[in-house]
């Protein structure tokens, strides 16, 4: 007979088990970093759909959890639709456009794109973060616009994420 001290023990064990095989599928499906104001919860997205209409100034890409059910629609402007458009489809350009040379700049310089946060959402704009990581290791947040940053991302095959709280607020929007 197993002591009750000893199956205590053993149920403590188990439980924190579970918690850490809770925590690493938490992490599969979200990534969770620390930065200097907290814990940012993130959430892995995909890109879904791109709208593209030439008769109006603006098009919409959609971003779809990539291991769930909610998406939202970013309204950009039309030459950021075509890159997005092009980086999806690895259609070249004859010349460097404005994402490519980005691109070509980081390429150049050794760094790396390590993912794009969507981070934040202000008066019906959404804001975005290039993490950049350098030579050093270091990793270097560059403030974007989110179809800039997601035109990167498509180019380079880079994850996109967006924050918990930004996607609660646009998901809030969309219910019924």
């Amino acid at each position: 007979m197993i002591p009750f001290q000893s199956l205590f023990e053993c149920k403590k064990r188990l439980t924190v088990s579970a918690l850490l095989l809770e925590l690493l599928v938490l992490a599969y499906f979200r990534k969770i970093l620390t930065d200097p104001q907290g814990v940012r919860v993130m959430v892995r997205m995909e890109l879904s759909r791109i709208v593209i209409s030439e008769t109006s100034d603006h098009q919409i890409i959609v971003l779809k959890e990539s291991h769930g059910q909610r998406s939202f629609p970013i309204v950009i402007g039309l030459h950021e639709a075509w890159a997005i458009d092009r980086a999806v489809k690895g259609i070249p350009t004859p010349r460097p456009l404005t994402h490519d040379l980005l691109n070509s700049i980081m390429e150049g310089l050794g760094a790396g794109l390590s993912q794009i946060i969507i981070s934040d959402l202000r008066n019906n704009t959404f804001y975005a973060k290039l993490m950049v990581r350098g030579n050093d290791d270091g990793v270097v947040e560059i403030d974007s616009r989110p179809s800039d940053a997601i035109a990167l991302a498509m180019q380079r095959k880079t994850p996109i994420f967006v924050e918990e709280k930004v996607l609660d607020e646009v998901c809030r929007w969309n219910s019924p």
